[in-house]
């Protein structure tokens, strides 16, 4: 499972970067970019959280 929220958070890092680089090039405005932004940071913070739970449900030191 750890692999896997590690994709996800991968994948959230590339949508990040293609937000930003959209913004950048005047292709999504600055409330569009600053609202995805937002919700990036909203899903890592719970896949962190769901990280930690795993790491202390299995007694993972990570």
């Amino acid at each position: 499972m750890k692999k896997e929220l590690d994709v996800v958070d991968d994948e959230l890092d590339h949508l990040d970067d293609e937000f930003e680089h959209a913004y950048e090039n005047g292709k999504l405005s600055f409330k569009v970019y600053k609202s995805r932004e937002k919700t990036i940071e909203k899903l890592e913070d719970q896949l962190d959280l769901l990280e930690d739970a795993l790491e202390n449900k299995f007694g993972i030191d990570d």
